[in-house]
């Protein structure tokens, strides 16, 4: 059971679709409190009839949502005046989660992108971390690109099933060369935090998570389809990372490049600058070192 050291109830009441950031910032902003381990904030909807619990323990945050039935509601007395926060107490605070399961169910994204063109070649979701499902779908990929032989590197995090004596086999089986992210450096690659972070962005994202393993895979193929096929990505000049991997990138940025130059001859007095950079992207890299001058 969890057990904080220290427990506030929100009085007023808060939108239930909120998550852990939006919460985090109405703790700072609203309700003048900082966020420190060990500490639960409590929050209510309008009719009192739902409570969203947001925690901070060494693990790391949790977020739960709570449904009260009519016997609860008329069990706890809320307060109506006073400080913007009431202090529970350790009875109140169990009373009010009773029936959360803390431990919660998580699942394992496991997910490759062709760095050059952004594109997601391969992803799945397991119940857990293990190197033979990395291994399986680092094989697939493969074989659906139809790349081995080519000079392929896998640059992946430090987690065990990346390091896994099955991973470090399968690779040498596809003829890929690993690579590792440097130790301590959270930002190694930022191309695969970038997709992350409009992974976990979408609109479409569950806030509530997600309620079965088949409901995860189905949503994270929905968002590969999308991400692929749809989402027209800033660093590839507006292109979708499958034009870009097809090499459909070259015809496509040419027309609006001519596109916008007889726009600007028509209309010379609009443009104050050269027109936007259509020209495809040739090369990327992982962190390149910087030019050294000697003064």
């Amino acid at each position: 059971m969890l057990a904080p050291q220290h427990s506030w109830l929100a009085r007023e009441p808060v939108d239930m679709r909120r998550g852990i950031d939006t919460l985090t910032k109405y703790i700072t902003d609203n309700l003048h409190q900082a966020r420190q381990n060990e500490a639960a904030f409590v929050f209510c909807n309008k009719s009192h009839s739902r409570v969203k619990v947001l925690h901070w323990d060494k693990h790391g945050v949790w977020l739960c949502l709570r449904r009260l039935r009519r016997l609860h509601q008329g069990h706890f007395i809320w307060p109506k005046q006073g400080d913007i926060t009431w202090m529970l107490s350790p009875a109140q605070f169990d009373w009010l989660i009773k029936g959360i399961d803390w431990v919660g169910h998580r699942f394992y994204l496991y997910m490759i992108m062709d760095v050059f063109s952004r594109k997601v070649v391969g992803a799945e979701v397991y119940e857990k971390e293990s190197g033979q499902y990395a291994a399986m779908l680092l094989q697939r990929a493969v074989w659906v690109e139809k790349c081995r032989g080519d000079q392929l590197v896998l640059h992946a995090d430090n987690g065990g099933p990346m390091k896994s004596f099955t991973m470090q086999a399968k690779l040498y089986d596809l003829g890929v060369m690993p690579s590792h992210s440097r130790p301590r450096v959270s930002n190694d690659n930022p191309y695969s935090e970038s997709l992350f972070r409009t992974l976990k962005y979408c609109p479409q994202w569950p806030q509530g998570g997600f309620s079965s393993l088949d409901n995860a895979r189905k949503w994270v193929h929905e968002f590969v389809v999308w991400y692929n096929k749809q989402h027209r990505h800033s660093g590839l000049r507006y292109v979708t990372p499958d034009e870009k991997h097809q090499q459909r990138d070259v015809e496509i940025l040419a027309r609006r490049k001519a596109l916008y130059e007889e726009a600007r001859r028509q209309n010379p007095a609009l443009w104050s600058r050269e027109t936007r950079n259509w020209d495809p992207v040739e090369s990327v890299s992982l962190n390149p070192e910087k030019e050294r001058r000697v003064a």
